[in-house]
């Protein structure tokens, strides 16, 4: 499980990725949220064309969505709050849904290559072609992430430094 996302990463990720043409996206990890959901309602909340947001939450889990769901609604708003859907799984272990148009991860901590190729491949079974993107916030070091991508079969699109230990990159399957 990842900690509690920093504000700054939250902030960074919604304001450095193009999300104009997204209408879907799924939060791969939204147990790292204190309130499971925060990331995707703070996204949700600043772009007007986002009519769905899925938070990919373990079973385990969605207790503690069920709990932070009030201060959610009220924090974020009624209409933010109702294109959020909680679905039961967990990337590394489980099936990603198809359908999204962004799957993201948020990695603050340092994971095997074993544990990022689990995870990868359930995503790219996800992402079906090269029109979806995967966006992944982490603190890892570019090379690693770079050879895990490649070994398997996705590729940098783009990248951003958000602070100095806080990567944005945007992947994509490599065609």
């Amino acid at each position: 499980m990842t900690p509690a996302p920093q504000k700054h990463s939250i902030d960074a990720l919604a304001s450095s990725f193009n999300w104009s043409g997204v209408s879907s996206f799924i939060d791969l990890n939204g147990t790292g949220d204190i309130s499971p959901g925060e990331t995707a309602l703070s996204v949700i909340s600043q772009y007007e064309n986002i009519i769905s947001a899925a938070v990919l939450e373990p079973s385990k889990t969605l207790q503690k969505a069920v709990t932070f769901a009030p201060q959610l609604r009220k924090q974020f708003g009624e209409r933010n709050f109702n294109k959020l859907v909680y679905v039961p799984g967990d990337a590394h272990s489980t099936k990603v849904p198809a359908g999204y148009d962004v799957y993201l991860i948020r990695n603050m901590k340092p994971w095997t290559e074993e544990y990022w190729t689990k995870i990868l491949k359930n995503v790219k079974l996800a992402l079906s072609n090269e029109t979806k993107s995967l966006l992944i916030v982490t603190t890892s070091s570019i090379h690693d992430i770079k050879s895990v991508l490649e070994k398997n079969g996705l590729s940098i699109w783009a990248m951003k430094e958000s602070t100095e230990d806080v990567f944005i990159i945007e992947a994509k399957i490599k065609m």
